[in-house]
């Protein structure tokens, strides 16, 4: 007697031929865009959601927040082709999920770093056009304003910055995938749905 265990199945034509129209070069652009689009709305409301706490920075300086994610969440686009889907988040900071990494000036010679509330969010160009006249004390590190009768510290003059990885700011590669899985399942279900409307046996 065979050891074998035999499981007979019946190939139901009309739905494998609209998964195959779906999954075809022609039709492939679809089912990528589908993927991109939930992974869209996935990450957006992910970053949206973190707007509403990330603010320890502007909270220790006393300072307005700049709404710097609820930006690159609102700012999100997606885009697929026959050959893949993707998400794009417009926001440099964002380089830090995939890892750590240095800030270098490039064309400064020395990164502002602020530590007033009133330069927080803040170049030194917007707080000179606000009238404020900033400087830097002879021999010191950092860049300065006058006031109270005394010199207040606005922002500390680096070379560079450290960033350390921030896993956290997009949703992890299991919710990610999830996502993308849905936008695909969505896409041919809508084809079985289309096949089986077609009313073919």
């Amino acid at each position: 007697m065979s050891k074998e265990t035999m499981i007979s199945v019946a190939a139901d034509t009309p739905k494998l031929d609209a998964i195959r129209k779906v999954l075809s070069k022609g039709e492939r652009r679809e089912i990528n865009s589908a993927a991109a689009a939930s992974l869209h709305a996935l990450c957006k409301r992910h970053v949206l959601n973190l707007s509403e706490s990330r603010h320890k920075t502007a909270d220790d300086l006393g300072a307005k927040h700049t709404g710097h994610l609820a930006m690159a969440a609102r700012t999100m686009t997606f885009g697929a082709d026959a050959d893949g889907g993707y998400v794009a988040v417009h926001s440099s900071g964002f380089k830090r999920v995939f890892g750590s990494f240095y800030i270098i000036p490039v064309v400064a010679k020395a990164l502002t770093i602020p530590v007033h509330h009133l330069a927080y969010g803040k170049r030194v160009s917007d707080l000179q056009r606000d009238g404020i006249k900033v400087f830097r004390p002879r021999g010191r590190d950092y860049l300065a304003m006058n006031a109270g009768g005394g010199i207040v510290p606005l922002y500390i003059l680096a070379r560079s910055v450290f960033m350390p990885q921030d896993r956290s700011l997009l949703p992890s590669d299991g919710e990610m995938s999830a996502a993308a899985r849905r936008g695909v399942l969505d896409v041919i279900e809508r084809a079985l749905e289309g096949a089986r409307a077609g009313g073919t046996p």
